[in-house]
């Protein structure tokens, strides 16, 4: 009588089921609860016979539901029935998964075994933080999918492509709602040359979507469990919820999701349209999210060069990090791309410079002693305006800064070592 009883395997959401002795699997997915109870798509198959019903919805612990299924399985293998009691098979089916629905939709854990150092709790610090929604934003050509690209490379490879080092290696798998395989591979060589990684990468998972995230997650969690992917990036937010993105019903269904998936997840996002003011789209962004940033960049024309800054906007773990600058090359002849860290990219333009802070811009010209009115011009060189009087404050209080006392009277600043 226990020939009856599957052998059973959880991929993600979904259930596959084997009664080896009676040659039959099947599988679950695109499970979810309904007014007429817990329903699932079923494909089921015979190591004989083949396919037997595939994609057929079945609704668990019906019996007019299940005994459709019997009919119609026994209608195919009419003229060589295997010798299966297929009323209890169906029916231990539906007991089975209709009990790990139930189980697996919640999970008691105790926080104590969970209680793990903050300081490791990024995947890439200071940008990806491990087992959460992170955001990368900016307004359109900003860079945010060719950044957000180079920080999932870094991951994937285990090595530093932005000039942070990643404290885990994972694989990533790349959303993409925006533009093509040809573009983002193009992208993924240059990155890929210009850091020597081709040597290391031979796979870069990617995904050109058309659904919206919730409609196509029980088949990407085949692809993660497949490709065991931890590192999710999703481009972009805008359209992955396949709804209006003003609405926060329509954030919430990507963030459940992405908590489906159960994977760190990078978002890229797009700015408002009063640029600065935050995630386009629903405030549910900010609320579900773990880690934003802000992505501003500045280039002049023909300039094979561009400087990108970078402004951490929230952190639910730790305080906010200080804003990166980037100097990003771009060399056709060898094709490729490098991310060099750069602080004096973040006053390349009063856009950029207007959101650093004080102590960020006195960073990014303090390379040697200097007075403070060469600290005054050197800030104000690219038109950003820095008050005299708030540069002296500001040196004078922060314990980095250390004052030099000069023969002609007029001390230097530096900085402390």
């Amino acid at each position: 009588m226990s020939e009856y009883k599957p052998e059973v395997k959880t991929l993600g959401q979904d259930f596959h089921l084997t009664w080896p002795d009676l040659k039959v699997e099947a599988h679950v997915s695109h499970m979810r609860q309904t007014y007429r109870g817990i329903v699932g798509e079923l494909d089921i198959t015979h190591e004989d016979w083949g396919i037997l019903r595939g994609g057929v919805e079945l609704t668990l612990g019906s019996q007019s539901s299940q005994k459709e299924l019997v009919s119609s399985i026994k209608r195919r293998t009419k003229e060589a029935p295997p010798d299966i009691d297929w009323e209890r098979l169906i029916e231990a089916l539906g007991i089975t998964i209709k009990k790990l629905y139930r189980t697996s939709s919640v999970e008691r854990l105790n926080l104590v075994h969970h209680m793990v150092d903050s300081r490791v709790q990024h995947c890439l610090y200071p940008f990806i933080v491990h087992d959460g929604i992170n955001i990368i934003y900016g307004t359109p050509g900003s860079g945010k999918s060719y950044f957000a690209l180079a920080l999932g490379l870094s991951i994937m490879t285990g090595e530093s492509v932005v000039g942070f080092n990643p404290t885990c290696r994972h694989n990533m798998l790349l959303l993409d709602w925006e533009d093509s395989p040809e573009e983002h591979g193009s992208r993924a060589r240059r990155i890929i040359t210009g850091s020597g990684l081709a040597l290391v990468v031979d796979d870069v998972p990617y995904i050109r979507a058309y659904k919206g995230l919730p409609d196509i997650a029980p088949e990407l969690q085949r692809v993660i469990h497949d490709d065991n992917i931890e590192l999710v990036i999703v481009d972009s937010a805008v359209y992955a919820g396949g709804g209006n993105p003003n609405e926060d019903e329509t954030v919430r269904a990507i963030t459940a999701s992405l908590r489906q998936l159960n994977v760190t997840s990078l978002v890229i996002g797009h700015d408002t349209k009063e640029q600065g003011r935050g995630v386009r789209g629903s405030k549910m962004w900010e609320a579900m999210s773990r880690n934003i940033w802000m992505l501003k960049v500045h280039a002049e024309p023909g300039e094979a060069e561009i400087s990108a800054a970078i402004y951490h906007q929230k952190s639910n773990r730790s305080a906010k990090h200080k804003s990166v600058g980037y100097t990003i090359k771009f060399s056709d002849a060898d094709d490729t791309t490098i991310f060099q860290r750069d602080d004096q990219a973040l006053l390349a333009s009063p856009t950029m410079a207007s959101g650093a802070t004080t102590v960020e811009k006195i960073d990014a010209v303090l390379k040697e002693a200097m007075t403070t009115k060469q600290i005054l011009e050197a800030i104000n060189l690219n038109g950003e305006s820095v008050n005299a009087h708030t540069l002296e404050n500001t040196l004078s209080a922060k314990k980095q800064y250390v004052k030099i006392p000069t023969g002609n009277g007029i001390p230097l600043w530096g900085k402390s070592t």
